[in-house]
């Protein structure tokens, strides 16, 4: 599934169902697109360049509970992942909940995959320069 973040109709319907009977620990698409600007920022403030940032991936995970909490809590779970120009939404479910000591809000987590342009990019941007170390070359010219 593939829904693009300014579908909110469509990504309600799929929150609807994937929440029916949930009153806690619920999102709705106005958290869903908040998140996504927030990943978004995320990515600009590492100085990633708009058009390497498809493939990046971003997870809303649900709220930690207190450990006090007796009960197994759980909560909503959305997947996002950047397109060439946009965000889209790639999965929802209920999850776990983790414990923490006093319990805190939802989380947003933003991943990049390994990219060597983006790093090297990154790097000359930073005026960082990337060396490989003896071990390295050895492996490389055996390969």
């Amino acid at each position: 599934m593939r829904i693009k973040i300014t579908q909110t109709e469509k990504i309600q319907q799929l929150l609807a169902e994937t929440q029916k009977g949930c009153s806690a620990r619920t999102i709705d698409t106005a958290d869903v697109q908040i998140q996504s600007r927030e990943a978004e920022d995320a990515l600009i403030d590492a100085g990633i360049p708009q058009k390497m940032r498809q493939g990046a991936h971003a997870s809303i995970l649900p709220p930690k509970v207190c450990n006090s909490y007796k009960y197994q809590a759980m909560g909503t779970h959305v997947r996002l992942e950047r397109g060439s120009k946009a965000w889209f939404v790639t999965s929802v479910s209920r999850s776990y909940a983790d414990s923490c000591l006093h319990g805190d809000s939802g989380r947003l987590s933003v991943e990049m995959p390994y990219n060597r342009g983006l790093l090297d990019a990154m790097a000359r941007r930073s005026g960082i320069e990337i060396t490989r170390t003896e071990e390295q070359r050895q492996w490389q010219e055996l390969a």
